[in-house]
């Protein structure tokens, strides 16, 4: 049952994934009880070994601190199943907006979430991405 609504949810994400492309805005990924995270599906770059650069945007629910939301750009390994943060900016409004709190470009390290997680809905949603970009022969 569980697996059904997964996939069930899985294939809205994909049909709001067509349509954002044609408009340029941001689609629901999934969510946490903190956090909301969006992805943009017109911009990206496809990457050797069966990558994908993409830009999310994470929306904080509940902040203890004064970080509203963050954009940033991930690399998402589709073979191994694993991400890391390439630039990040912290924002302290919602959606992006407000002031620059703080800002990184050094890549971090490569982590494989957990089974279930939002991290893994990240990568799954980039991954559908790279597969409508890939021509098929």
């Amino acid at each position: 049952m569980l697996r059904n609504i997964f996939v069930l949810g899985f294939l809205s994400l994909f049909v709001n994934l067509a349509s954002a492309e044609e408009t340029g805005s941001w689609v629901f990924v999934g969510e946490s009880t903190d956090t909301r995270v969006f992805i943009h599906p017109s911009n990206f770059r496809v990457v050797r070994g069966g990558g994908i650069r993409v830009w999310f945007l994470s929306n904080h629910k509940v902040t203890d601190g004064p970080v509203g939301s963050n954009i940033s750009q991930e690399e998402v390994s589709c073979v191994s199943g694993s991400s890391r943060i390439l630039q990040i900016n912290l924002y302290s409004g919602a959606s992006g907006e407000g002031k620059i709190l703080r800002s990184t470009n050094s890549p971090g390290d490569w982590i494989e979430p957990p089974p279930g997680s939002l991290g893994e809905a990240m990568i799954k949603m980039a991954c559908v991405l790279l597969s409508k970009t890939i021509k098929k022969p």
